[in-house]
C-alpha cells in the first residue's frame, strides 16, 4: 500500500512528509498504512503532534528520530497492552528514540521545556510524547 485516503478525503503518498518539509512521514503515524484513522479528530491531532515533533527534533539538536509506535486504533491499542484511555488512541502521542542519546536523557531535556504541553513518559527504550495538554509524567520502568 503506498498510499492512504484518510478521513477527511485527502489520498496522501505514505512515504510523504506529513506536513510541508517535515521529517515525520504518514508511513511512520500509521505503520506502512495498516493503522488508518478513523477520524478527522484523530488525522488533524497527526498533523498536530507532527508539527509538535519538527520543534522537539530542532530543541533535541536536529538528529534522526527513530518512531516506535504513533497512532494505534482500539485492537491495536488492546493488543499491545497500552493503556485505556492511551493518547495513541487519539493520533497525537508518539513514542520515540534517538540513537545518540539515551531515552533518559532526552527525557531529562525535555521535561521542563515540554511544561503543560502534554504528557512525557520515561522508558530505557523511548520516550513517550504527547498533546494532552497538561502536565503528566511517568516512569514505564
Amino acid at each position: 500500500m503506498s498510499q492512504l485516503i484518510l478521513p477527511s478525503g485527502k489520498t496522501v503518498v505514505l512515504a510523504s512528509s506529513i506536513i510541508p518539509n517535515g521529517n515525520f512521514t504518514w508511513n511512520e503515524a500509521t505503520k506502512q498504512g495498516t493503522r488508518k484513522p478513523l477520524t478527522v479528530v484523530i488525522e488533524n491531532r497527526i498533523i498536530a503532534i507532527a508539527t509538535a515533533l519538527e520543534e522537539v527534533r530542532e530543541f533535541l539538536g536536529g538528529q534522526p528520530m527513530r518512531v516506535h509506535s504513533w497512532y494505534r486504533p482500539p485492537s491495536v491499542n488492546k493488543s499491545v497492552g497500552g493503556a485505556r484511555d492511551s493518547r495513541h488512541l487519539y493520533g497525537d502521542a508518539v513514542d520515540f528514540s534517538i540513537s545518540t542519546v539515551t531515552p533518559r536523557t532526552v527525557y531529562k531535556k525535555l521535561d521542563n521545556w515540554w511544561g503543560a504541553r502534554g504528557g512525557l513518559g520515561d522508558s530505557a527504550v523511548f520516550t513517550h510524547i504527547d498533546l494532552r495538554g497538561n502536565d503528566a509524567r511517568w516512569d514505564y520502568d
